[in-house]
């Protein structure tokens, strides 16, 4: 039932005549209302007392002002309703007092019935601030719902405070609000008691903690088995950025973790798991010995078998690397490993105590580096490939260094040292004028194991250097090769760059040993070299090969036709086909 209280109020008695007092739902609505009665809308609120069969009571305040006795009075009655479930309370003029808040809050947090909860008014933020609400629901059983909505009186957006039990989530936004002591504490029980809670966020703006307050918010979550998403959201502050990750000494135990967010104004760490697969990422933390230890444990318990850890400008030292990713030592799940290093520098030092703790694993068996946005040192080059060289439990690596002018041969001749390795990526995207990278490609194709070779050409100034690896191909006499995958320049297709790729399809064409081609187009100027590369294919021993497009150029070559005129051109030139697959 709904009741609309406006203008003048003679008799507060006659307000309540035709409810019912079996009623289990009702809504009332103040709106200007005056009562001509002494202390009449306090009586008003204590006559609610009488329906005894309440479920579900709504108060909204329009344009209306309610003084302490007749807060104390709605607080009474409350309290007295032993069967209500649902309680919402809006005021859109009003500001509470330290008293009056305090008067509603209590009622509602000793209440033993109430499940659903949802408060929004103004408050005097000089008086008293919105995160008490925590302080008298702390320990109530019965709550299920809440929502709170607190604005200061200079009507700043100040709070919303939510917590849904039915879908496990809690999400609190804050602003202009420095949490004390007792605040934080009485946040932190609360959420303790919430042990079957999958979802927490926490956004505060303009609301400085202290790194001691933030540590004790991340203790609330020690033992919690089934929390699933995590995310922080909280103004600049040095200290508490420093303590971040000490919130991963609190979840070594927990396995059922999906994400994980921390961003405090470009500096931030993520943790998202997927599908079997963990990414995790460090932007512009610096880590302490206390952090890698809690990171390391943390790794330790996490049954993922596929794990890509992201650093971006990070401040790490050798010793703190060997904490971090020593958890491969106890691991027995993780086989893929994508280490990511974007303007990152790191030392010959650094490197060996990550390799060194790779080594330890038993499980892990495929491996890719990337380096980005950051000079390579030749030196630090040499000792990494010579590191990866000596990885005898990885079957699989992936070699990229990105934008950055270092010569690929040394890379190579440190890892055909392998004699482990089974599949091979290399990212090329410097040549040298004279590097014999013909005699580079002969040393990989004698590797023992190989059997799968990647080549990703990405050359800034290209001038058809990459021909250079593929010249005397039919001088070699034995390999045990089985797949040959070359991603094809993308960019201007020069004069020099067609030419080039014309004589790797003669090459390719030439040689006797290669008998699986996979050929990777990422736009118009890879589809154009494809064509000039296939039309050097005549009789050639190659049976299969693999043309794989990105979806959307896929759709536009099969519109246009030009993958059925390549695929006629390939069927026509190369008898020895006998797999043909546009991917």
């Amino acid at each position: 039932m709904i009741l609309t209280i406006t203008n003048k109020i003679k008799d507060f008695q006659s307000l309540l005549i035709n409810v019912n007092e079996k009623v289990s739902k009702l809504e009332i609505n103040f709106k200007k209302a005056t009562f001509v009665q002494e202390n009449g809308i306090n009586q008003f609120m204590s006559n609610l007392s009488k329906f005894a069969d309440l479920n579900h009571l709504t108060i909204n305040l329009i344009q209306q002002s309610l003084n302490e006795n007749t807060i104390q009075s709605l607080s009474q009655v409350i309290q007295s309703l032993n069967k209500l479930e649902s309680f919402s309370f809006e005021s859109s003029k009003q500001d509470l007092s330290a008293l009056e808040l305090n008067y509603l809050l209590s009622s509602l947090g000793n209440h033993s019935r109430i499940q659903n909860l949802s408060i929004k008014a103004t408050y005097c933020s000089n008086q008293e601030r919105s995160l008490t609400v925590f302080k008298h629901i702390k320990h109530s059983k019965s709550l299920k719902n809440f929502k709170f909505s607190f604005q200061d009186k200079s009507k700043v957006y100040d709070g919303v405070f939510k917590y849904e039990e039915n879908l496990k989530i809690m999400i609190l936004n804050i602003t202009n609000i420095l949490l004390d002591e007792s605040e934080i504490q009485s946040l932190s029980l609360f959420i303790q008691n919430k042990k079957e809670l999958e979802s927490f966020k926490l956004y505060s703006y303009d609301s400085n903690q202290s790194s001691e307050q933030i540590k004790y918010l991340f203790s609330a979550f020690e033992g919690f088995s089934k929390i699933q998403d995590l995310e922080f959201e909280i103004p600049q502050n040095n200290s508490v950025i420093k303590e971040s990750l000490s919130l991963f000494k609190h979840l070594s135990c927990n396995n059922s973790l999906k994400t994980i967010k921390f961003s405090q104004e470009g500096n931030s760490f993520y943790y998202i798991n997927k599908f079997n697969e963990i990414y995790f990422c460090l932007d512009r933390i610096s880590l302490n010995d206390f952090d890698a230890s809690s990171l390391s444990l943390f790794f330790k318990g996490q049954d993922t078998q596929k794990i890509k850890i992201a650093l971006i400008s990070c401040t790490i030292q050798a010793s703190q690397y060997n904490s971090f990713f020593n958890f491969f030592q106890d691991n027995q799940y993780v086989q893929q490993l994508i280490l990511s290093f974007d303007r990152q520098k790191v030392s010959s030092e650094q490197f060996y105590a990550i390799i060194q703790c790779l080594k330890q694993s038993k499980s892990l068996k495929q491996l890719k580096i990337e380096i980005m946005g950051c000079k390579l040192e030749k030196q630090v080059n040499e000792a990494l490939s010579y590191q990866l060289s000596q990885l005898e439990n990885i079957v699989s690596l992936k070699h990229l260094i990105l934008y950055d002018e270092i010569d690929t041969s040394s890379f190579i001749d440190q890892i055909i040292k392998s004699k482990s390795l089974q599949e091979l990526e290399i990212y090329i995207s410097h040549l040298e004028q004279n590097g014999d990278y013909h005699l580079k490609t002969q040393k990989l194709l004698s590797m023992p194991n190989l059997k799968k070779l990647k080549l990703n050409f990405n050359l800034e100034n290209n001038n058809g250097n990459e021909q250079e690896f593929f010249k005397d191909l039919d001088i070699i006499k034995q390999t045990n090769l089985q797949q040959l995958t070359i991603q094809l320049y993308c960019g201007i297709s020069n004069e020099n760059v067609r030419e080039s790729y014309a004589n790797i399809g003669k090459y390719l064409n030439k040689q006797q040993l290669i008998y699986c081609l996979n050929i990777l187009v990422n736009d118009n100027y890879g589809f154009e070299l494809s064509v000039i590369l296939m039309s050097q294919f005549i009789n050639s021993n190659i049976t299969s090969i693999t043309f794989n497009f990105t979806n959307e150029d896929r759709r536009y070559y099969i519109e246009s036709s030009l993958l059925n005129k390549l695929q006629l051109q390939t069927i026509r030139k190369m008898k020895k086909v006998v797999s043909l697959k546009f991917s």
